[in-house]
């Protein structure tokens, strides 16, 4: 349903002259958009159960993200200048009414042995009746109960959060200000900070794709583990790509497409597994351990807006620069004290329903 009024709302944007009325109309895609994610992740935490497996398909998942960054530069600008300026929203609009109605035919929240198994519990042998109420009560009294483990899932959450929040600072302020920053500073042509931009977006694909795995093979679960290291090394990264002097190693645009890959890379597999690793914390309320962790992140990429350019103009790029060092820094920080934290939940599950 998200999909689908995100649809509609990409097709009825600026068929209005009245710029109150288009406001509205993208506050409220923007509104549906930031719903429709929670919800995907739930159904996607019912169909992955495994925590051994689950970071590297929770990483899959996400790539769509770059897919879709970088399927609009190709596709849209040929399209719009066939069909009009419009398309640019059209175009994706009636691309997601028409999968959403694929989504509403095809989708489950719950894989259908599952989905069987919890509609009739009370058909389970005896034996494994006790001892689904005995983890039901252990889990309750883990999570909801026991007052210094809510304090700790709250802890662990406000550090996922405020590790959202500078990583958004780095990501968002590059996304939005780099075909600035590499005209101003760099001296690079459009064309050519087109070129940087869209390598940004290649090593977050391919973070997206490794992150994952690196978490459930490598750290066995520890993603705070990945996240510490993968943010913390982007920070000398954006320090030499934006500070340094780097005129006697090249040529600028492939030095900078360079560095921008790495940066994708480095800034990506974070931002990926900060919203796996809320809901694994709290698995009785995936849903909200998410939201509240992207709350923050919001907050975060709002600070690349105006507040960035604030800073810029009153002092230079060079004090933005420093920001987004400094909020590298600060996220490998809220990370490292979450660093050997593992999911909790049984990772034999399907195994027990064999």
């Amino acid at each position: 349903s998200t999909l689908l009024v995100i649809g509609l709302c990409n097709l009825l944007i600026f068929t209005v002259e009245s710029p109150s009325i288009n406001f509205a109309i993208w506050a409220v895609n923007g509104a549906f958009q930031g719903a429709a994610w929670p919800a995907l992740t739930r159904i996607f935490m019912n169909w992955f159960p495994d925590p051994a497996v689950r970071g590297t398909w929770y990483g899959l998942l996400s790539t769509n993200q770059n897919m879709g960054s970088t399927l609009v530069p190709l596709a849209l600008p040929a399209l719009m200048k066939a069909q009009g300026w419009r398309f640019g929203t059209q175009g994706p609009g009636c691309c997601c009414i028409a999968i959403s109605l694929l989504l509403f035919l095809t989708l489950q929240d719950y894989p259908s042995d599952q989905s069987t198994h919890s509609a009739k519990p009370q058909k389970q042998p005896k034996g494994g009746d006790k001892k689904d109420k005995t983890n039901t009560a252990e889990a309750d009294s883990n999570s909801d109960s026991d007052s210094s483990s809510f304090r700790l899932l709250a802890m662990r959450l406000t550090l996922l959060g405020l590790g959202y929040l500078f990583i958004s600072i780095i990501r968002q302020g590059l996304a939005d200000w780099s075909a600035v920053v590499l005209e101003e500073e760099k001296k690079l042509s459009p064309v050519q900070a087109g070129r940087c931009m869209a390598m940004l977006e290649m090593g977050a694909l391919c973070s997206g794709l490794t992150g994952g795995f690196i978490s459930d093979k490598i750290f066995k679960g520890a993603r705070a583990a990945v996240m510490c290291i993968f943010i913390s090394v982007s920070a000398p990264l954006v320090y030499a790509a934006f500070i340094m002097d780097l005129s006697d190693l090249g040529d600028t645009t492939t030095v900078m497409a360079g560095l921008y890959f790495v940066i994708g890379f480095f800034t990506f597999a974070p931002h990926v597994l900060i919203g796996l690793f809320a809901r694994e914390l709290c698995p009785s309320k995936p849903s909200t351990a998410g939201g509240f962790v992207k709350a923050l992140g919001q907050i975060g990429g709002a600070f690349a807006g105006a507040p960035l350019m604030y800073i810029v103009a009153s002092y230079d790029w060079k004090a933005a620069f420093y920001l987004w060092v400094a909020a590298g820094v600060c996220a490998g920080l809220c990370f490292l004290p979450l660093w050997s934290v593992k999911p909790t939940k049984a990772v034999s599950a399907k195994k027990k329903t064999q």
